[in-house]
């Protein structure tokens, strides 16, 4: 579902990020619970769409990431 918000994305990431979301380009949060794979061009996300990487954030998507995977499978043991 698309949900049309007022406001700057940098402040909702900030709001968002304790719930798994992040910026991933300057037009899209992304929740990384959805994410299937990400290569250096594109997330694909479960549902199959692919969401461009911006270069300058290829390494915060990747650190990101990580820790959100580190942290959900502590969760999970």
């Amino acid at each position: 579902n698309k949900q049309k918000i007022r406001g700057r994305l940098s402040e909702l990431e900030r709001r968002l990020k304790p719930f798994g979301f992040f910026k991933c380009n300057s037009s899209h949060l992304i929740n990384m619970k959805w994410i299937r794979s990400i290569n250096k061009e594109r997330l694909i996300l479960d549902n199959q769409k692919e969401i461009p990487i911006e270069k300058n954030f290829s390494d915060y998507i990747n650190d990101n990431y990580m820790l959100y995977i580190r942290q959900h499978t502590n969760q999970c043991i």
